[in-house]
């Protein structure tokens, strides 16, 4: 009896047990032997250059129409294909977007205006029967933060 129980006293079901030593054994033997990633097989990725605006992060695909666009800014776009699931196109960008004001109170309880950089980032999607790409996720990020803290953090908070 005790050959069937684990560590926590509960048997594991034999089909989990298969499933996960198939994997170990996969990714083991693929990653060491041949040097395959199991996030990186079957994906092909390129890069594309494209025109976005820097005010609302929308993509402009018209070049005709691009020259009117004062905050007009070129990035490069990311695009992944899965070969086991070629109908979907993931692409992904990011872009260093306008300063902003934010209120920020101190540990005096003072509140403060300060300019903060935000930079953003946008994921989408396209599957073939869409005519263009669709924004899955968009999020920003402070940078101004995030520089305060690395500082913080590499002082040790002197």
């Amino acid at each position: 009896m005790s050959q069937n129980k684990t560590v926590i006293g509960y048997r594991k079901k034999p089909i989990q047990e298969t499933i996960k030593k198939i994997k170990e054994f996969l990714y083991t033997k693929l990653n060491t032997t041949i040097g395959l990633n199991a996030e990186t097989f079957l994906r092909v990725s390129w890069f594309k250059e494209i025109t976005i605006s820097e005010e609302s992060g929308f993509v402009i695909n018209d070049p005709e129409i691009a020259h009117r666009w004062k905050d007009k800014q070129k990035v490069d776009e990311y695009r992944k294909l899965y070969l086991y699931a070629p109908w979907i196109i993931e692409t992904h960008y990011s872009y260093l977007g306008d300063t902003k004001r934010v209120v920020v109170v101190d540990d005096d309880g003072d509140e403060q205006i300060e300019t903060h950089e935000f930079s953003y980032h946008v994921c989408r999607k396209k599957l073939p029967w869409w005519r263009t790409y669709r924004v899955v996720q968009r999020w920003a990020n402070d940078e101004t933060e995030f520089d305060r803290a690395f500082d913080i953090y590499q002082n040790r908070g002197y």
